[in-house]
């Protein structure tokens, strides 16, 4: 995608917002222009910055622990059969526990703070990490493990040279999956738990019904995301890409 593409898809939802706020009589739909004032007014606001350092602490914490979590489960189980059947069960369901649960979970164990935001966000996407590991591994051509086998290579040696060119491709794909599940689960975990962050501003700003403010924590949240994935992930992966010669 080009630099224009994403701009023309910008601005045609932009127009969109601003011809749907214009039937809206009830005042649950902001025109643009009332928002970014919203907009304006939070972000000079005191403690505002202060939001946002946590949300971003949160979420760098929960995805690196994640994918540390996964990355280090799935080539073990990759490699080790008896394992992945062992643990596999307890992924799947970890998956198929919804975010909101984890982060009653969390609030239940470690109550009103900080923590149950990072847990609910390493509880939701850990499983992700494993999944993707543990098919990268399996995917590691055969020929070369059984070379390793033959030549007695150790296990630091083994997975210098043959896993971990394999799953690094793997970790950049998970990379940006983890990044974006962890934000939408913070956020939420934010409202209910969390004493600052973005999500407690945007759960603040509904119980007082301000609507355009409301829209404009919306607005910050979504372009945050953005701004990380293309300007912080998409970095980091290309380097990725150029130090380990893969798409």
């Amino acid at each position: 995608m080009t630099l224009k593409s994403h701009f023309t898809g910008i601005i045609v939802v932009i127009l969109l917002w601003w011809v749907l706020s214009l039937f809206n009589t009830g005042g649950v739909l902001p025109g643009p222009l009332r928002v970014m004032k919203a907009l304006v007014v939070i972000v000079q606001s005191e403690g505002f910055w202060t939001n946002v350092r946590d949300s971003f602490i949160r979420v760098f914490l929960g995805t690196l622990i994640s994918l540390f979590l996964g990355t280090l489960l799935g080539v073990m189980g990759g490699m080790v059969r008896f394992f992945r059947e062992a643990v596999h069960p307890l992924m799947v369901m970890m998956e198929s526990v919804p975010p909101m649960a984890w982060i009653v979970l969390a609030i239940l164990w470690f109550h009103i703070g900080p923590v149950p935001s990072v847990v609910a966000a390493v509880a939701s996407a850990t499983p992700i990490a494993f999944f993707n590991t543990v098919e990268g591994v399996k995917n590691i051509n055969s020929h070369y493990v059984e070379l390793a086998k033959i030549y007695h290579l150790s296990l630091k040696k083994r997975l210098r040279a043959i896993y971990l060119p394999g799953i690094i491709p793997v970790i950049v794909a998970t990379l940006s999956t983890n990044f974006s599940l962890n934000w939408r689960v913070v956020i939420m975990a934010e409202a209910l738990s969390a004493y600052t962050g973005l999500g407690q501003g945007l759960w603040g700003t509904y119980l007082f019904g301000e609507m355009e403010t409301v829209f404009a924590y919306v607005v910050v949240i979504a372009l945050m995301g953005l701004v990380v994935e293309y300007g912080v992930l998409n970095r980091f992966k290309q380097g990725l890409v150029k130090k380990y010669h893969f798409q």
